[in-house]
């Protein structure tokens, strides 16, 4: 819906710079000219019927001027809908991604927990031997209990996911989301990115501001020059007195305003359009050296992000993997005791759900750039 608003908006703003380019209207005058009281209008010689033609010309420049700033208000709501289609590729990506996290957590609690209940088990069977305690067999079982809670918080976690992506794809958000080996465009480096910032959205926005500013600042000058009226009338004699001795004739005349004293009116608003261009520039800088921070922080949060994901994908995922299964099979041959595999299968899942954490902030942080970049075609 917004984007068909502004894209209404600017259809509306080409058409007013057409019509603002046109001359105004011409008048037609119709008069009668000495009617006496008692309305007896033919019978004195100054009776007259009038007819005349009114045409006004602006100031000097005005109306390409107009144009240009409609042309220049339209290109501003054009600009904004780039940056409204950006935003909503930012809002979809990091919605299905929010839907992804606890997607794959799932999968993981579910793991999890086969291994807690052949943990849960294996206890059981060393209570009934007598080589474990009751309170253990308990800690197990209270183990799968707190997975299941898990469960029940991602699940929900989900639920308000889909509902939050439906809002972009509809009813598609409720069906099966591929989940992995997610393909996003590729980044250029820092240094590309940050040259193209002069191209994003937002800065062609604030330059097509400056130029809707400098239209104001055309106009104010306009007002320097006179603007000018003609009138044109034929007046008829319409008194039986004077009949067949007095012509009909025509008249002309030209108004014309005189910009005399400018120094309170016109002086003080050119200066005032001149000082909103410079206001408009800071802005335009501002918002350049924003993004430029984003952009710096974003990609180092990126970088970041890339390395502990290498991190945890090469040495603390095989790690914890196989601390656990050591554990695992020293438990089951009673040479480690209860609270040691424990520890082990709850580090393993602590790490996988970090890892699975990880690469989901580095996918959301590689679109946040994206919105920076843009079409990197």
């Amino acid at each position: 819906p917004k984007v068909g608003w502004l894209n209404a908006q600017a259809k509306a703003l080409k058409a007013d710079a057409i019509a603002d380019n046109q001359l105004p209207d011409p008048k037609i005058k119709l008069a009668t000219f000495g009617v006496p009281i008692d309305l007896q209008y033919n019978k004195e010689p100054i009776n007259q019927f009038q007819l005349g033609f009114q045409q006004a010309f602006p100031r000097y420049g005005r109306l390409e001027h107009q144009k240009q700033k409609r042309l220049a208000q339209a290109a501003e709501k054009m600009v904004t809908i780039n940056d409204v289609y950006r935003k909503i590729d930012l809002a979809v990506q990091t919605a299905y991604l929010d839907v992804v996290y606890p997607v794959e957590a799932l999968k993981i609690i579910e793991q999890s927990r086969g291994l807690f209940e052949i943990l849960f088990e294996t206890t059981k069977i060393h209570f009934g031997s007598g080589m474990q305690t009751q309170q253990a067999v308990i800690e197990a079982k209270l183990e799968i209990s707190q997975l299941d809670d898990r469960n029940i918080k991602l699940q929900e976690m989900a639920d308000k996911a889909r509902a939050n992506l439906s809002k972009w794809i509809g009813k598609m958000a409720y069906r099966p989301l591929q989940t992995i080996h997610i393909q996003l465009p590729p980044l250029l480096s820092l240094d590309e990115i940050e040259s193209r910032l002069i191209q994003h959205p937002q800065i062609e926005l604030a330059d097509s501001m400056i130029k809707t500013q400098r239209a104001n600042v055309a106009l104010a000058e306009d007002k320097y020059y006179p603007s000018w009226k003609i009138d044109v009338t034929y007046s008829k004699r319409i008194s039986n007195a004077i009949k067949n001795r007095e012509k009909d004739f025509v008249s002309a005349t030209v108004l014309v305003d005189l910009p005399f004293f400018t120094d309170k009116r016109q002086d003080r608003r050119l200066s005032a359009e001149k000082a909103r261009v410079l206001a408009k520039r800071y802005q335009r800088t501002d918002q350049l050296r924003e993004l430029k921070r984003q952009l710096n922080s974003k990609y180092s949060q990126w970088q970041r992000l890339i390395e502990r994901n290498q991190l945890f994908a090469k040495q603390l995922l095989p790690e914890v993997e196989e601390n656990a299964e050591v554990a695992m099979q020293a438990y089951q041959n009673q040479v480690t005791d209860f609270s040691t595999i424990i520890r082990a299968q709850l580090k393993r899942l602590d790490i996988s759900l970090k890892a699975l954490k990880i690469r989901i902030d580095q996918l959301k942080m590689h679109t946040e750039l994206l919105y920076l970049q843009g079409d990197a075609s």
